[in-house]
């Protein structure tokens, strides 16, 4: 959806999203399995959204 969503080419997609999990900017909630993708939080938005901390 981010690929589709933000029109950036495929490979600079994979890789900024590559650099936000090592970063721990994103943490993984599901793991991709087969044609299933990945599903990944921002903690800290999702902490201020919330007015707690989630993750």
């Amino acid at each position: 959806m981010f690929i589709k969503e933000s029109d950036i080419p495929r490979p600079t997609a994979s890789r900024i999203l590559s650099l936000l999990r090592d970063e721990k900017i994103l943490v993984t909630v599901r793991e991709s399995s087969g044609r299933r993708p990945a599903l990944y939080c921002f903690p800290e938005l999702l902490s201020i959204a919330e007015g707690e901390k989630v993750f």
